[in-house]
């Protein structure tokens, strides 16, 4: 592991996993100092944000021992630099107000549009490097 720097997928579906990792890893990740990790445990990505230099995680909304609301909660309250894209399938018509209201960074929504994912985790990336420069 070492001292590179970690995106964290949070996500109980195996093919999601997979899938998430390679796009992440080949699009967006794409120099030596990052790694991918994956985990269905919201505990977990916690510890991991205790452990790592995490910078960002992608969640899915159902997880093991928690759901991603409140896994963001927790991030948020101990690690507020860190970005947090919800991921899901279920789109409801206040789901953007409910994304903003709980602190999210972005959502994106299943199926994934490859070309909208890309984008919105670069922006929150890019966000979160001008927040770490000042």
């Amino acid at each position: 592991m070492g001292n590179k720097t970690t995106f964290i997928v949070a996500d109980c579906d195996k093919f999601s996993i997979l899938l998430l990792e390679e796009i992440i890893q080949s699009l967006i990740l794409q120099e030596d100092e990052y790694q991918v990790m994956s985990t269905c445990s919201g505990k977990e990505v916690i510890r991991h944000c205790h452990e790592q230099n995490v910078c960002m995680i992608l969640t899915e909304i159902k997880l093991i021992d928690m759901n991603g609301w409140e896994l963001n909660r927790q991030i948020k309250k101990k690690y507020p630099w860190i970005p947090v894209i919800l991921q899901t399938a279920t789109v409801t018509n206040d789901l953007h107000k409910k994304v903003e209201k709980e602190g999210f960074n972005d959502y994106i929504t299943k199926p994934i549009d490859l070309k909208k994912m890309v984008t919105k985790i670069n922006k929150a990336l890019e966000v979160k490097v001008l927040n770490d420069t000042r």
